[in-house]
C-alpha cells in the first residue's frame, strides 16, 4: 500500500508539474506534433508583444545580423499596434498566438481556451493577412484541454527548452553570459513586451554575435 500510494503522489506530482513547468512533461507525451526542438538551428523567441517601445529595436537589431526569429504575440496588443506584427512578419519572422490577454490556459474551461485562442487568431489575421499555425500558452501553462482545443483549431505548441531568464530582470551582461550556454537545436525564450525584461536590449547583440553561426537567417525563411 505505501508504495502504491507513493507512486499515485509521484504520477501526480509529474501531471501538475507538467502542467505548471515549461518542460517536456505528461501531457505533451501524448501530443503528436509539440515542438520542442527544431535541430540544426538555435531559436529565439520572444514572448508577450508586440510592444511600440521593444519590439522595433529588436527588430532593428535581428535584422543587422541577418537573423529571423520566432515572435508570440498576445491578440489584444496587435489590436493596439498591428503594423508591429505587420513588420515582423514583412522583415521575414515567424509569429505564433499567445492568447488574447496573458490570462494562464491552464484549468480553464474549454470554452474559455477556445475564446482566448480565437480571440488571438482573429486579431493577428486582422493585422497580417493570416492566422498563425504556431501558439505558446502564456506563462508556459497548458493541460490537456489547451491541447484538444489548439489540435481542433490546427495549431502547433510550441514551448522551450531554454528560459533566458530575462523576465526576472537580469543585467545585459548576466543574460547574455547566461544565453550563450545555449547550444544549437534548443528554444530560447525572450520577452519583448515584459517590461522586467530590461537587459534584454543590451544583451541581445552578444548573444547574436555568439550564436551566429547556429542561427537561422532572413535568407533561410519559412515558408
Amino acid at each position: 500500500m505505501i508504495v502504491i500510494s507513493a507512486g499515485l503522489g509521484m504520477a501526480a506530482l509529474t501531471v501538475t508539474a507538467s502542467t505548471f513547468l515549461p518542460l517536456p512533461g505528461f501531457h505533451d507525451w501524448l501530443v503528436p506534433g509539440a515542438v520542442w526542438r527544431e535541430p540544426p538551428f538555435l531559436h529565439l523567441t520572444f514572448d508577450d508583444g508586440p510592444d511600440p517601445a521593444c519590439t522595433p529595436r529588436v527588430l532593428d537589431l535581428l535584422a543587422d545580423s541577418d537573423v529571423r526569429a520566432i515572435f508570440f504575440l498576445v491578440g489584444e496588443r496587435v489590436e493596439r499596434a498591428p503594423q508591429l506584427a505587420r513588420r515582423i512578419v514583412a522583415e521575414g519572422h515567424r509569429i505564433g498566438g499567445h492568447g488574447w490577454d496573458h490570462t494562464s490556459l491552464a484549468f480553464r474551461s474549454r470554452r474559455a481556451i477556445r475564446e482566448q485562442l480565437i480571440r488571438c487568431q482573429d486579431a493577428i489575421a486582422s493585422a497580417v493577412g493570416r492566422p498563425p499555425t504556431l501558439v505558446r500558452p502564456p506563462f508556459g501553462r497548458r493541460d490537456y484541454r489547451f491541447y484538444q482545443e489548439a489540435r481542433r483549431m490546427a495549431l502547433t505548441p510550441m514551448l522551450w527548452s531554454f528560459d533566458s531568464g530575462d523576465w526576472l530582470g537580469l543585467g545585459s551582461s548576466l543574460l547574455a553570459r547566461r544565453v550563450c550556454r545555449a547550444g544549437a537545436g534548443d528554444i530560447v525564450l525572450f520577452h519583448d513586451g515584459n517590461p522586467r525584461a530590461s537587459g534584454l536590449l543590451g544583451a541581445l547583440p552578444t548573444i547574436l554575435r555568439h550564436h551566429r553561426r547556429h542561427l537561422p537567417t532572413l535568407r533561410e525563411r519559412s515558408p
